[in-house]
C-alpha cells in the first residue's frame, strides 16, 4: 500500500488515507452499508470517478454530517413483508 498526501473526504477530517481508500475508518463506519457498498464497488483509484460514484459520495458525506450532529444514522423508509 502506498501512502499519499490524501486526506479523508469527510468535511473537516484531516486524517491521512491510502490512495485506495475513500474515507478514514471512523467515517467509513458512519456510512450506511448500502451506500458504502456502492462506493466500494464504483471507486477507481487514480482514475476519473464515475457519475454514480460522485452522487453516492455526496450522499455519504451528508450521511456522515447527519450522524455527527444527530448521533444516529439517517432514518430510512423500510417496508416489511409478512
Amino acid at each position: 500500500m502506498e501512502l499519499t498526501d490524501l486526506t479523508c473526504r469527510a468535511v473537516g477530517c484531516r486524517a491521512r488515507i491510502l490512495k485506495t481508500e475513500i474515507f478514514c475508518a471512523r467515517h467509513l463506519a458512519m456510512c450506511q452499508s448500502d451506500v458504502r457498498r456502492v462506493l466500494e464497488r464504483k471507486f477507481r483509484p487514480g482514475r476519473k470517478q464515475s457519475h454514480v460514484f460522485d452522487v453516492n459520495l455526496k450522499l455519504a458525506v451528508k450521511e456522515i454530517l447527519y450522524y455527527q450532529t444527530e448521533g444516529h444514522h439517517v432514518p430510512r423508509d423500510v417496508e416489511f413483508e409478512f
